[in-house]
């Protein structure tokens, strides 16, 4: 077998249990929205904190929930090597800090491109520009080189360009794209078919959960 599929076989073996996870949580918060009138004040507080805060409230909400909470289950299960808690914590807050703004102007792209609807048509498009070409080009690619550098290489550059072999980029980054795929794509579908100001919110509800799944059940990948 062709070494990009068996990774991807492996990831996607990896990822299917937290996705289907993630499929769940999704599920419930369209059902929430959509079906549940008690559901709707909490919906609407998170709406008018994003409508008030913005970028900035974006970049917050990321923060907590891909940086702080997933820093705070290593910190429990003692993935952080002793004394390099406090370094390991910056570096996830501000990675966080820059993705959330990041899908924050994101979504405010797509909506300029495809329109602010929630029809079959328009959700297709978000979806698929998301993950064919935002997360495929982008997004894992970026995530996975910044993560190698700062956990598997010590933040080191010098080892980090070593690290940038053929492997990495031929066999890693496309078996993570497929996993991303694989977990992501219903998720963000479900995500696209809220309302504009509510989006970066469930995103980062979703997110909450996956990196917490994730921290929990991934081991520690080879060093540099």
């Amino acid at each position: 077998m062709h070494p990009v599929f068996a990774a991807s076989l492996a990831a996607a073996r990896s990822n299917l249990l937290p996705g289907i996870i993630l499929w769940l949580i999704g599920a419930a918060l369209v059902t929430a929205w959509f079906a549940v009138p008690a559901a709707r004040p909490a919906f609407e507080t998170i709406r008018g904190w994003q409508e008030s805060g913005g970028m900035w409230f974006a970049a917050a909400a990321s923060a907590l929930c891909g940086g702080v909470l997933p820093w705070l289950a290593m910190l429990a299960l003692r993935r952080i090597p002793t004394g390099q808690a406090g370094r390991h914590g910056v570096f996830l807050v501000l990675f966080w800090i820059y993705r959330g703004v990041e899908v924050y102007w994101f979504y405010q792209l797509q909506a300029r491109m495809f329109g602010d609807g929630a029809d079959a048509a328009t959700l297709a498009a978000k979806t698929a520009f998301d993950m064919l070409v935002y997360t495929a080009f982008w997004s894992i690619p970026t995530t996975a080189v910044v993560y190698r550098w700062f956990y598997d290489c010590d933040a080191s550059w010098s080892r980090l360009r070593g690290a940038l072999d053929r492997e990495m980029f031929a066999v890693r980054i496309p078996a993570l794209i497929v996993s991303a795929w694989m977990v992501w794509t219903p998720s963000v579908a479900v995500i696209y078919s809220f309302p504009p100001a509510l989006q970066v919110p469930v995103f980062n509800i979703v997110l909450c959960f996956w990196v917490l799944m994730a921290t929990v059940l991934a081991g520690r990948n080879a060093k540099c």
